[in-house]
């Protein structure tokens, strides 16, 4: 089964590999830097104490927590992007399923639930009129985004992907596979490792339905070393 084309042209993508890299150092460098500063259950006055007397270090927790927020907020923007481009096209039936299609795995990593209800509206695009539907659309798959896609959902998301193609993997294929999802499930190796055997498979055996999925061919590509966006 092919995905369907769409003349809304390439779907753009997440972030760039170095301000995906940044997160997560910025993000640990700011724990780092925040180490020795009052708990929640501290006294105002030692709070006040402790601010008085480390205001560079404050200062250097804001900057690297909101650095680390950057990528993320990018991120999400990007697919907002793609989403309102979508809304104010005129989309034509088989533009708005490219894009729903394009997108499921994604959102099945998020929110299995609102994926579900968003399969569902599509199965109804013509019970209402193009203008109210896309709206519907539009906050169902908002809400999708934001609720967070978690390690144990991304497995979920990768088996699944797998099944396109497992049956024709040898023996110790699958084992290797399956070694990598386990590792990924671990926090062992990021996302990118298990993702970046699957596209080999999908490219080896032609699995068309899945290969254009944004959630394993990001655009730009680079955007792939992501654990829980």
């Amino acid at each position: 089964m092919s995905a369907p084309t769409s003349r809304l042209g390439p779907q753009g993508g997440p972030l760039p590999l170095a301000p995906a890299l940044a997160y997560g150092a910025l993000l640990i460098a700011s724990v780092a830097v925040w180490i020795g500063a009052p708990q929640a259950g501290a006294s105002a006055a030692s709070t006040l104490s402790y601010a008085q007397s480390h205001t560079g270090q404050l200062h250097a927790e804001a900057v690297l927590v909101f650095g680390a927020a950057l990528p993320l907020a990018i991120w999400t923007a990007t697919i907002y992007r793609r989403l309102r481009t979508l809304v104010e096209s005129e989309a034509r039936p088989r533009d708005i399923v490219a894009f729903h299609t394009a997108h499921k795995f994604l959102l099945l990593a998020h929110s299995p639930v609102d994926s579900a209800n968003l399969g569902r509206l599509l199965g109804n695009l013509k019970s209402l009129p193009r203008a109210e539907w896309l709206a519907r659309y539009e906050e169902g798959f908002m809400r999708a985004l934001a609720v967070a896609a978690t390690p144990r959902k991304h497995v979920s998301v990768l088996q699944h992907v797998v099944r396109f193609f497992k049956p024709r993997l040898s023996p110790a294929e699958k084992r290797e596979l399956d070694g990598l999802i386990t590792d990924f499930a671990q926090g062992l190796v990021p996302l990118v490792v298990p993702i970046t055997l699957i596209n080999h498979y999908v490219a080896k055996f032609a699995v068309s339905y899945i290969a254009d999925q944004l959630y394993l061919s990001p655009h730009p590509k680079e955007l792939m070393l992501r654990n829980h966006v």
